[in-house]
């Protein structure tokens, strides 16, 4: 064992002797001056995603190689997909460089594309007598700096704000005639456009308008939604649809939960019903650690009705949220009606009988709600005790409120989602929460396999300190299978 182990290391090590980091070479080609592009790194090879990949980017692989410059600069993996890790990303060069090493790029391992999108070359020794020198990387800075000097303008942007100080900014019509995204400033007659704004977005209007030079904006959390909203409203669809893809990754970043609750605000104003999920599946999975928040009260009505609904709420127990209701009562000071529909949507069976005896003392709901409190105990008592046989007619699944959360081990951390729709979400989790699910069988408390890091922890009703339903309840309310578990639901971290 011991030979063969000692030849495979000298293998991989004649195999990299002599490279350096930074050396090229091209791969999978039928000729010996096309294929794809693979540089060397830290003891291996790997590829180059093709994000803003171009000839001259390629001519500099080229002229590595010993050939005079590149006549095709090719993605898509066009010379099949390799191996191994993506070392580079959205590589610039000047075309002046020795490797793409030196060439500005996100840096090394840096890449979230995957082998699909390999980058490829064909090489060529003919000149054709041309030499190109391209600058032409410096454009997006020098007409950025055209537009900060506020001179030599043709056309005046005046933004105004209800309750602030009107905003004037001189343009350049003929820079915005040239991207398609800022025809809503161009395409109106006259040396004026107006641009109505909410207030809170008047700070970034100015990065708004660069963006329409450079076609660069830097996008974060304070940020996002003011750009998103004017995106929209002025047609600037791939910033719209950049922003919107942003949404998932930053909405962890806010630990008040105010940005979740300013979005999904936002969300219905806009009647954007894909940015609405988001914001009350990220609420859901993080529900204990919103419980916990100063934004807690400020919860509407109407959300809070939406995430008491769901079944993947993560919760300790249904008292604990029962406890979290009370403390948004009576903060909030909502109306009783309110409070009734809210407090149904409590599963009381899943609470353990001896906690529904305390529930007049611990809880400043029970004194206002005392006949709602009654009906809901007694119906949960019932559960826990009484043998009800099938009737005729009885529903194959147990009514929701016979069903508990279904239970997730969550890390400390926000929550995270990988994938919604179309848009990539990833949320990481916050909070030790158990989701719902469903109760165990009529035959016995459901045996519960162990957690593991890639799927939930399993539980019957009876884990929350309760006894697990009888052999007695009825056949509807054995369970069904538990719902799977959400791709970030789990431990994993992104």
């Amino acid at each position: 064992m011991a030979l063969p182990r000692l030849l495979w290391v000298w293998l991989l090590v004649a195999g990299t002797q002599g490279v350096r980091d930074g050396d090229m070479r091209l791969a999978n080609g039928d000729a010996p001056n096309e294929g794809r592009v693979e540089i060397f790194y830290g003891g291996q090879w790997g590829t180059v995603c093709d994000n803003l990949w171009d000839l001259v980017d390629a001519s500099v692989v080229c002229r590595a190689l010993g050939f005079e410059n590149a006549t095709e600069a090719l993605g898509r993996a066009a010379f099949g997909p390799g191996t191994g890790p993506i070392m580079l990303d959205e590589v610039q060069c000047s075309g002046t460089e020795s490797s793409l090493a030196n060439c500005s790029s996100l840096g090394w391992l840096r890449s979230k594309c995957r082998h699909n999108q390999d980058a490829g070359v064909i090489c060529s020794n003919e000149t054709g007598g041309a030499h190109t020198l391209d600058l032409s990387g410096a454009l997006p800075a020098a007409l950025a700096q055209i537009f900060d000097s506020q001179r030599g303008c043709d056309l005046t942007v005046a933004v105004k704000a209800d309750g602030a100080e009107p905003l004037s900014l001189c343009a350049h019509s003929l820079i915005l005639t040239s991207n398609p995204e800022a025809q809503a400033l161009w395409s109106e007659p006259g040396s004026t456009v107006t641009m109505e704004v909410d207030a809170e977005c008047l700070p970034v209007a100015t990065d708004f308008i660069r963006y329409f030079y450079s076609r660069r904006i830097d996008v974060s959390l304070p940020n996002v939604k003011c750009l998103h909203k004017l995106a929209s409203v002025f047609g600037a669809q791939q910033l719209q649809a950049y922003c919107a893809g942003l949404f998932a990754f930053l909405l962890p970043e806010d630990l008040s939960f105010q940005t979740a609750l300013d979005l999904h605000a936002y969300a219905l104003a806009m009647q954007d019903p894909t940015l609405e999920e988001l914001c009350v599946q990220f609420l859901a999975w993080n529900f204990e650690a919103l419980t916990g928040a100063e934004a807690w009260p400020r919860v509407p009505t109407a959300l809070l009705r939406a995430l008491l609904s769901r079944s993947e709420l993560a919760v300790p127990s249904e008292l604990a949220l029962l406890t979290a209701l009370d403390a948004w009562s009576r903060e909030k000071g909502a109306a009783p009606g309110d409070v009734e529909g809210l407090v149904r949507e409590v599963r009381f069976p899943m609470i353990p009988p001896e906690d529904l005896f305390q529930l007049q003392s611990n809880l400043s709901l029970y004194r206002s709600h005392r006949a709602l409190f009654q009906e809901q105990t007694l119906q949960a008592l019932e559960f826990h005790t009484v043998p009800l046989p099938p009737w005729p007619g009885a529903p194959e699944s147990p009514p929701a409120a016979l069903t508990t959360r279904t239970p997730t081990v969550m890390a400390r951390t926000p929550t995270s989602m990988t994938a919604m729709a179309a848009t990539a979400l990833r949320l990481r989790p916050r909070g030790t929460s158990r989701r719902r699910s469903t109760p165990a069988s009529s035959s016995g408390p459901a045996a519960s396999p162990g957690p593991s890091p890639t799927s939930p922890r399993s539980r019957a009703a009876g884990t929350t300190g309760s006894r697990a339903p009888p052999t007695r309840c009825p056949s509807w309310a054995s369970p069904s299978p538990a719902p799977p578990t959400p791709p970030s639901a789990t431990r994993t971290k992104r």
